[in-house]
């Protein structure tokens, strides 16, 4: 939260670890600016934060009702991993196997355990529209995991 009149400035003065302070002063150099700028552009980060701060899809509550109403109706489930590479699976949500960290799938006696951290997205089957969506997806960049349902 910036001042609302930028000339009106206070010195500041506080001890940081010499390495510390040589590091910042190599990527502000690095940066073409000065070890003050990135410092008050941390505080200012830190006060409130420049980028979109928002839940994670797969822990919202929506997600959760998600689980609770799937019960054992056949799911898809999208998901970007740590990579960035985006799939989509296939299956029933086994609650047994999943909790508050992990959703895991069942398909044909395969599981797949998948971090709910990486669900972006979640569908429940509904007939003839999910063979639908999977070539949707495909054809939009996205891999496939653990086969099909007609149900």
């Amino acid at each position: 939260m910036a001042p609302k009149d930028e000339t009106e400035t206070v010195t500041v003065t506080f001890r940081i670890p010499e390495l510390l302070k040589s590091l910042v002063e190599q990527y502000a150099a690095a940066r073409g600016d000065s070890l003050t700028s990135v410092l008050r552009s941390a505080l200012e980060d830190a006060v409130a934060p420049k980028t979109r701060v928002y839940e994670l899809p797969g822990f919202s509550s929506q997600f959760d009702g998600f689980i609770e109403k799937a019960e054992r109706r056949a799911v898809m489930l999208l998901v970007i991993d740590s990579n960035g590479y985006r799939y989509f699976f296939r299956g029933h949500i086994d609650r047994n196997k999943t909790n508050t960290s992990l959703v895991t799938l069942e398909y044909r006696s395969k599981e797949r355990v998948i971090l709910r951290r990486d669900v972006v997205g979640w569908f429940l089957n509904v007939p003839g529209v999910m063979n639908e969506l999977s070539m949707r997806l495909v054809e939009q960049g996205w891999a496939s995991r653990l086969g099909d349902f007609d149900e």
